[in-house]
């Protein structure tokens, strides 16, 4: 059996499927070969490898012809990424089955790939959907984290109750090994705070709430600092960006523009405190519940939206000069919010065992694919 994944994002995404590639492998008769779009993804293929004490498996970069370079050039990602993926369809027949975590794949049917089965793999866990989720429907077998994204589908009708397989979280497989290892980024040995806005405009509290913030830690002596932004934050006016974050910094304050930690949940292992927006990586901190608290840079109503269903987890902030105050009481006020992460936890990603996913996802796979090569 013979099953690629193909790595269509920046390093963001292999955090979600790697693991599940270095399981698949290690069952016989499964061969495993990866494809990147992007050059960085090979070096935190590596990183987690490394960290999960797996060996590197075959590997190999998808090269853009003129044509889908001339999309990139118009910032049209998905348009690019399935312009490059088919330029590969007769070299991707060769294979029983394609993984990916981008919706897009779910177009190379249409685009003449015939044999391989499509399998989709859920990467994130918040509660926010996006416009192109209806592609979800295009894959034989969708492995989902947990009961939400299960429900939601089910309910939206996008995909059919046999097609679907609930294996966990395979992100947190690489979160225990990296939780191990010790990490004191500030040499007062203070607790810190991650400070995690989104990219996405209009929603992120990165513009309105940063300075306050930063300002306010370097005035009181109880917490470090960490500012940890999205990744994507950095896509654009990225130098402008960098060069404004690490002029923040300062004893108390790390400002991180780019590093593996980043993305390898060294941050969410490891912080006292979850200071940010929308992102879905709340839910990797609430893995173990610690205080959060949430900035409503837009102000707005969040009451009863299920697309900020995780706000239930802390104290909501709707001005600047009010997040410092929620900070200092966070610790205090966390026995109020405890329940609420650990039912926020418990929709989202279920009752298996939070680790152990990587080696679920494998076994799922594996029984699917031996189940439809007798159909």
């Amino acid at each position: 059996m013979k099953i690629a994944f193909l790595y269509l994002s920046q390093p963001y995404e292999c955090y979600h499927i790697a693991s599940v590639a270095s399981a698949l492998a290690q069952h016989p008769d499964v061969e495993v070969v990866e494809y990147y779009l992007f050059d960085d993804v090979p070096e935190h293929l590596r990183i987690i490898r490394e960290a999960l004490n797996a060996p590197a498996l075959p590997a190999k970069k998808l090269k853009a012809d003129w044509k889908a370079a001339f999309l990139r050039s118009f910032k049209n990602i998905n348009d690019y990424r399935l312009a490059v993926l088919s330029q590969y369809i007769e070299e991707f027949e060769q294979f029983d089955a394609l993984l990916s975590t981008e919706f897009v794949t779910g177009l190379l049917k249409d685009r003449g790939l015939v044999s391989p089965k499509l399998i989709w793999m859920a990467h994130g866990a918040g509660d926010r959907y996006i416009k192109r989720e209806y592609l979800v429907s295009k894959f034989d077998l969708v492995a989902l984290s947990g009961p939400k994204l299960e429900r939601y589908y089910l309910e939206q009708g996008l995909v059919e109750a046999g097609n679907i397989r609930v294996v966990g979280y395979p992100k947190f497989d690489v979160f225990e090994a990296v939780r191990q290892k010790s990490y004191a980024p500030f040499p007062n040995g203070h607790p810190f705070i991650l400070y995690n806005p989104h990219y996405k405009r209009g929603l992120s509290s990165y513009e309105k709430y940063v300075r306050t913030v930063v300002a306010g830690i370097k005035q009181q002596s109880r917490y470090n600092l960490i500012v940890a932004p999205h990744i994507e934050m950095f896509d654009k006016k990225m130098g402008l960006r960098k060069h404004f974050l690490k002029r923040l910094e300062s004893p108390q304050v790390l400002a991180d523009t780019g590093s593996p930690r980043m993305l390898d949940m060294t941050y969410t292992a490891h912080a006292a405190v979850y200071l940010g927006d929308i992102s879905s990586q709340v839910y990797e901190f609430l893995l173990f519940p610690r205080p959060c608290v949430f900035l409503n840079a837009a102000k707005v109503a969040w009451r009863d939206n299920p697309a900020f269903r995780h706000w239930a987890a802390g104290e909501v902030v709707d001005r600047p000069e009010d997040v410092l105050p929620a900070i200092a009481r966070a610790q205090e006020r966390h026995v109020e919010y405890k329940p609420a992460q650990e039912t926020l936890f418990r929709e989202t990603f279920g009752d298996l065992p939070p680790f152990g996913a990587s080696e679920r996802a494998a076994a799922a796979i594996v029984n699917y694919m031996s189940c439809a090569a007798h159909v």
